[in-house]
């Protein structure tokens, strides 16, 4: 797909991906992120981003048995923004190139986290914005991998929307282990032994061939 009808995807699946509840503003506290939309700014040297259908990624570990995963930020003034993710990735490879040079941040998964919300003065629930979750790997993942939709704690729900993923173009490697490919069985059929011929005497002899060249 082309990046122009990509970004196309990736904006209309934000469209459905925003989710607040129209009640009075007086009732949800208020925070940078309301129906802030999201900026879609350079973001050099990164792929176009790829939009996931309210969820994130769940990375296995790679094809060396390691994990990818190097941690998270969460930003929670807005407003929503990838190229704050992209710098916080590049901000990691300049850290990792100073000091160890072994993971550097080759992709990010960056999303809205929400909670919801019981608001007891109208009965109601509503979704208040946490914050934009920023997760970076060493890797890149397919997005086939945006297996998780958040979780449960003590009792409250939070859940994920505006999530997008986008790779260091210059060096992306992929975590997933390379297709292989089967090594055609070489078969070797052995050198014919040749026959001996028995000679008048009974002996057993060889029989030979030799070739006389003659010098003019």
């Amino acid at each position: 797909m082309a990046p122009i009808l990509r970004l196309a995807a990736s904006v209309a699946a934000l469209a459905d991906d925003l989710n607040f509840a129209l009640i009075d503003a007086a009732a949800r506290p208020a925070t940078g992120f309301d129906l802030a939309p999201v900026l879609m700014a350079d973001v050099s040297n990164y792929t176009t981003p790829l939009a996931l259908a309210g969820t994130s990624i769940r990375a296995p570990l790679d094809c060396n048995g390691q994990d990818t995963y190097l941690g998270q930020q969460i930003f929670t003034d807005g407003p929503f923004s990838l190229a704050r993710c992209a710098a916080a990735c590049t901000a990691q490879r300049a850290w990792e190139a100073e000091h160890y040079n072994k993971k550097p941040c080759r992709f990010f998964n960056t999303y809205m986290l929400f909670q919801v919300t019981i608001a007891e003065d109208i009965e109601d629930t509503f979704s208040l914005p946490v914050g934009q979750t920023c997760s970076l790997y060493s890797e890149t993942w397919d997005t086939s991998f945006g297996t998780d939709q958040g979780q449960w704690r003590g009792g409250v729900q939070f859940y994920i929307g505006s999530s997008f993923v986008a790779s260091f173009a210059p060096d992306p490697s992929s975590g997933e282990c390379p297709a292989t490919t089967a090594t055609p069985e070489v078969t070797t059929t052995p050198t014919p032994t040749p026959t001996p011929s028995p000679s008048p005497s009974g002996l057993t002899t060889m029989t030979v061939t030799t070739t006389t060249t003659a010098i003019l």
